[in-house]
């Protein structure tokens, strides 16, 4: 059911919005409850002390990032990002505390990747049937199903490296194996049209150490060279969707092209996924040939990666001054021209300059830190370029400069902890399912984490919680028992007896932490679900909507956003008087946010409070100050000109356009 969740969030735009990632957590928190209660009374859980001390430090990082709340400049944002990180202690919780077998882990992972693999061609094939295939693009690059390309690949390059392993394994039904092979290969086909350019640096750096600590790592290498194959003999019609975008050409034409060539790679792939496992149950080689085999497919692997690596270098020419080329490229902030690829066009980007701005902050309040998702406001203020980025987009840095050195000591700790009960478990399972469902979920996981030391994935629920999820199981599988490789309900190791005053205080305090995280998830979620409301249907019924927004207010009582949506009607309905009641009410709640600012400054000078709005606008171009459109309305209420509201509003559409283009969200863009 868990993963269920994660597949449902990855459907929605990766579960970024709060209206859908708050009620999964609900939901989560529920089947942790009803976990942690069936099995306590069972006396059945026992985990490691690895894991106890790996929930202990996520839940020691959870406590104190709703500490930095209360010195948070954005107290609203910061208590969804606190919230946020409870819910991937609830996952992580969730998976640890499960008495894992091998196969039923290897059943949920694996089922995972398929369900993944199949909502991918769905994907593809909605575009190929819609109207406008282009509302799953931005830049040229698909976004859907996550919203953000990066963030598409991200979500599938993580599940094909479970997806491969359990396809090699001979202890997985062949048919599932077949499943399996397939889908490994639709996630990777399907991530190529995301054109992530952070995947290239991530994916290779991850495959290798996977491959290195994998159980059976010729196998693993014999099968992954079909997925290579098929990448490659399909490589052409999945990169030409970017190059139709780019160029002008026919999008319909070419997404039809990519969805036929992803669909026969993945009948090409499952049939010899299944015939292969087929003849694995029948042919077994003795033991002298299978090592003279992996010694064969390993020296073969070395050849083919040093020959990758002299190609490499006599195309790149001297790596010292080519790393120094990508780097000063890196710091630039300038975003190349993309050609007929986003994989060739460099690295340029702002992403030096958000990191910048993180640290800058991070040297002013190095122990607790700015508070947790409270780089927004830093960054309109100290940034260099004109994007309003949300996220420092880097995991790394936003748990440093967020939470300071005492959130990342226990964050790191975790990580460790976690990290090692994982290989530890690898290296004594050895080679068999337990330790490759072991190194599948690590390498899950440490794909998220490479990804998102340069990207913003921590926000999307749909990536971040099934990484947790499957690091958790990847500590928690029980060896294997007997020669079916399957553990009795009389072969599960007892949890010793606790004292009858000691559980029933433990259970007190569980009652009482599970009733905190439920009013902490409840609250800003049904305040999100009003204000989503409010902001779709106002137009229908305007005074339904403010009703709505005047809930929401006190339910969420740190955010400003149902103030500043409230503001935002009534300027479109030409209540002025309202507006300004709404914007002011807004920055009571967050004085740092510049709209309401400009729009009070507006509504000022079109009363001729000339005064009122000059100290307005000054003090939003001060929060915003690269702003074209608050220092194009400071100068004219400065010379005396009139100010447009309309135009305001007309400027800021078209600047969300700019930005992202015709999509799903935004499709009145021209």
């Amino acid at each position: 059911m868990a993963a269920g969740v994660f597949v449902a969030w990855a459907a929605v735009e990766g579960g970024f919005e709060p209206t859908a990632w708050y009620p999964g957590g609900l939901f989560l928190l529920g089947l942790l409850a009803v976990a942690v209660f069936a099995f306590h009374v069972r006396g059945r859980i026992s985990p490691g002390r690895g894991m106890i001390a790996a929930i202990a430090l996520l839940g020691a990082f959870a406590v104190w990032s709703f500490v930095s709340i209360t010195w948070s400049d954005v107290q609203g944002d910061a208590w969804d990002g606190a919230n946020r990180v409870l819910l991937y202690l609830i996952t992580f919780a969730l998976f640890a505390l499960l008495p894992w077998r091998p196969r039923s882990a290897a059943l949920v992972l694996g089922g995972y990747c398929v369900a993944l693999a199949t909502l991918a061609v769905i994907t593809v094939a909605d575009l190929a049937a819609s109207s406008d295939p282009t509302l799953g693009f931005i830049a040229g690059a698909l976004s859907d199903p996550t919203g953000y390309h990066n963030a598409t690949a991200a979500l599938l390059l993580a599940a094909f490296f479970p997806a491969l392993v359990l396809a090699s394994r001979r202890e997985v039904a062949w048919l599932a194996r077949g499943l399996l092979l397939a889908s490994a290969g639709i996630l990777f086909e399907v991530a190529l049209i995301s054109q992530s350019r952070g995947s290239v640096i991530a994916f290779p750096l991850v495959a290798l150490v996977f491959v290195a600590l994998a159980p059976g790592r010729a196998r693993l290498i014999l099968w992954s060279l079909p997925v290579a194959a098929a990448a490659a003999l399909a490589a052409d019609p999945l990169l030409d969707v970017f190059k139709a975008l780019d160029e002008g050409g026919s999008i319909d034409a070419a997404v039809d092209d990519a969805l036929r060539a992803i669909l026969l790679s993945a009948s090409a792939l499952f049939a010899l996924g299944a015939a292969g496992a087929l003849v694995e149950r029948r042919v077994s080689l003795s033991p002298s040939a299978s090592r003279a085999g992996a010694r064969a497919v390993g020296a073969a692997a070395l050849v083919a990666a040093a020959a990758g690596v002299v190609i490499a270098i006599s195309v790149i020419g001297n790596p010292v001054t080519w790393v120094g080329d990508q780097w000063n490229d890196f710091k630039s902030g300038q975003e190349n021209e993309f050609g007929e690829s986003r994989f060739t066009s460099g690295l340029g980007s702002n992403r030096y300059d958000f990191w910048r701005v993180s640290m800058d902050e991070f040297a002013d309040s190095p122990i607790t830190g700015i508070g947790i998702e409270q780089f927004a406001v830093d960054y309109l203020r100290e940034g260099r370029s004109r994007e309003e980025s949300l996220y420092p987009h880097s995991v790394e840095v936003r748990i440093v400069s967020q939470t300071g050195l005492v959130g990342t000591a226990f964050f790191a700790g975790f990580l460790i902890v976690a990290t090692l009960a994982a290989l530890r478990l690898r290296q004594r399972a050895g080679n068999s399912l337990t330790g490759a469902v072991a190194i599948a979920g690590l390498g899950s996981f440490a794909y998220w984490f490479a990804h998102g030391s340069g990207d913003w994935f921590w926000a999307f629920a749909g990536l971040g919680a099934p990484a947790f999820a499957w690091l958790a199981l990847a500590g928690s599988v029980r060896p294997e028992a007997g020669p079916e490789h399957v553990l009795d309900d009389e072969q599960e190791p007892e949890a010793p007896a606790s004292p009858a005053a000691g559980r029933w205080v433990a259970i007190a305090a569980g009652v009482v932490l599970a009733a905190a995280a439920l009013i902490s998830f409840v609250l800003p979620w049904a305040a999100a679900r009003d204000v989503e409301l409010a902001a779709q249907n106002w137009s229908a019924g305007p005074e339904v909507a403010f009703e709505r927004l005047d809930r929401a207010r006190g339910l969420n009582f740190l955010s400003d956003r149902p103030d500043v949506i409230a503001g935002t009607i009534a300027l479109r309905l030409g209540d002025e008087r309202r507006a300004r009641d709404s914007f002011e009410a807004a920055l009571e709640r967050n004085p740092l946010a510049w709209y309401p600012r400009l729009e009070l400054g507006a509504i000022a000078a079109r009363k001729n409070e000339r005064g009122v709005a000059l100290a307005q606008l000054r003090r939003a171009r001060e929060l915003a100050p690269r702003d074209e459109l608050v220092k194009s309305v400071l100068q004219r209420v400065s010379s005396g000109r009139t100010v447009s509201l309309s135009e305001i509003e007309n400027q800021l559409r078209d600047r969300v356009c700019a930005l992202f283009g015709r999509t799903a969200e935004t499709p009145d863009c021209d």
